[in-house]
């Protein structure tokens, strides 16, 4: 055989070789940098901490903010909070433009009588629906309850559909809705357990189990889906909670997909940079314009903010 052919081969070999050992030997890529939440200034009854907004949802082009117990100044028995696109395109662009949440009513057909009634937890619309999630807590059990109404937010009292959550903790039922393509989802706070499992409530009004992923820590929240079942949720640790070993706070955003069937994921992880001291316990959160907003409880006070997705 030629010599300069058994040559070109072995530099062949060599080549290739250290393209080998260059492409399997490179550090793996720096995770992304935490994102910083754009704040937005509030003003009114639901900028105060004692408000516990708990949810937020999208009424036609008003943003509605709801509070756990809605007994605030302004309102005559329970009530959410709306905001337009174009006051909050304004804030976004300009931190100087106060937002003031105008109050919008949310009737009830009866009187609440539900025993350690613990508030509002969460709101959705849907293909001419409202949907609000209560939560109840006794000495031994700790209950999400279904409240069905109109658009209008006149709902019915009469019927209330009981959601038993998976892992029976203190004050940690279902905190989460999700509109989609096949119904409404209905999402546990915790999740830490094979076979977790969410709630559809179908075109028909009935309710089903449907799979859900293995998710540590809280979920707070949930966005509706887009076209292509893609939703996210608010995914919150507070230290000295008990649900989880890290001592430091976790304040990040997780993309769900449901699929028709099941809810699968998470395919991304967004993590929110952290102030300097203690947690936001953030409590809703509803897209808007390549981002997401994002609104906390009393835990540190009512924070509304504006995420860019990357």
């Amino acid at each position: 055989m030629n010599k300069s052919i058994i040559i070109g081969g072995l530099l062949l070999s060599i080549a290739l070789l250290g393209l080998w050992f260059a492409q399997h030997s490179r550090p793996d890529p720096a995770p992304p940098s935490p994102i910083a939440p754009v704040f937005l200034a509030l003003d009114g009854p639901v900028s105060l901490g004692a408000a516990e907004v708990s949810g937020l949802t999208w009424w036609g082009d008003d943003l509605l903010l709801l509070p756990q117990y809605g007994d605030l100044e302004g309102c005559d028995g329970p009530c959410a909070f709306e905001l337009s696109r174009d006051e909050l395109r304004a804030a976004i662009a300009d931190p100087k433009n106060v937002l003031h949440p105008r109050p919008r009513a949310i009737t009830l057909s009866q009187p609440l009588d539900m025993e350690g009634f613990e508030g509002f937890e969460a709101i959705c619309l849907s293909k001419g629906q409202a949907f609000v999630l209560a939560e109840t807590e006794t000495e031994t059990l700790t209950l999400g309850h279904l409240l069905r109404g109109t658009a209008d937010l006149d709902l019915d009292c009469s019927q209330l559909e009981k959601l038993e959550p998976p892992i029976q903790m203190k004050n940690l039922s279902y905190e989460a809705m999700v509109a989609s393509a096949d119904g409404v989802l209905a999402i546990p706070e915790l999740n830490d357990l094979d076979h977790a499992q969410a709630t559809l409530i179908d075109g028909q009004g009935g309710l089903q189990p449907v799979p859900f992923p293995r998710l540590r820590y809280r979920v707070t929240d949930a966005t509706n889906t887009d076209e292509y079942g893609f939703f996210w949720v608010s995914n919150v640790h507070w230290p000295g909670d008990g649900l989880g070993s890290t001592t430091t706070g976790v304040e990040r955003l997780l993309r769900l997909r449901w699929t028709g069937h099941e809810v699968t994921g998470p395919d991304q992880i967004v993590d929110l940079a952290l102030p300097e001291e203690g947690i936001r316990n953030w409590e809703g959160v509803a897209r808007f314009e390549g981002g997401l907003l994002m609104v906390t409880d009393e835990h540190p006070g009512t924070l509304l903010a504006w995420v860019p997705l990357p």
